[in-house]
């Protein structure tokens, strides 16, 4: 899912913006699966592109 308002990033208190120079970026963000209850079911803190879709994919199927 995207999260281009980051609305969700809200909500869950993961959203940050940043400063450097003046000019506004968003920091760091951690990668998050959310469970059916609205609760975070798993977490990922250092996401890379060659391993997080697969590190997904397997938590999703865990958490059915």
């Amino acid at each position: 899912m995207a999260d281009a308002n980051h609305e969700v990033a809200e909500k869950y208190g993961v959203w940050q913006q940043k400063s450097l120079y003046g000019r506004k970026f968003r920091a760091s963000f951690v990668m998050c699966l959310i469970g059916a209850e609205g609760k975070v079911a798993n977490r990922w803190d250092d996401v890379t592109v060659d391993s997080h879709a697969d590190d997904a994919s397997a938590a999703v199927g865990e958490s059915a």
